[in-house]
């Protein structure tokens, strides 16, 4: 069964995001284009956002921050040397909700749209929730 990837708005929206991603060239614009939809594409379709086999090009990794929404869990993805993917997952539902990226591996940046994501009781506010097909990297 097909998991359901959805998106925090916020991370799209991030300045410090937005702010790397113009400083990229085209070609590197369309490499991360691509490696984040081969990660989606994947993430749909995996057991285990973190041990499924087929993920292992991502390294992915439990990312250990302390969180109050239930039942959350997250995991960091590796789009290249220095972009990482932060994504919240559930046990009790096929669930993926991305919660952060960031293009200079900075952690707390990372850490501070996680904590938004947290205050948020965990899930997507249904009024800004889209659909994860368009990565904003383009």
């Amino acid at each position: 069964m097909p998991r359901e990837i959805r998106e925090f708005t916020e991370t799209w929206l991030d300045r410090a995001f937005e702010k790397a991603l113009k400083k990229l060239g085209h070609k590197d614009k369309e490499t991360l284009s691509q490696r984040l939809a081969a990660l989606l594409a994947l993430l749909g379709e995996c057991r285990h956002p973190i041990t499924d086999p087929s993920l292992s090009a991502f390294r992915p990794t439990p990312y250990r921050v302390s969180l109050r929404s239930p039942g959350a869990r997250l995991a960091e993805y590796r789009l290249g040397d220095r972009c990482r993917v932060i994504a919240a997952y559930f046990e009790s539902t096929d669930e993926i909700l991305l919660v952060a990226i960031t293009l200079d591996h900075d952690h707390t940046r990372l850490k501070v749209l996680v904590e938004r994501f947290d205050a948020s009781s965990g899930r997507p506010d249904p009024k800004k929730e889209t659909e994860s097909d368009d990565t904003g990297a383009s």
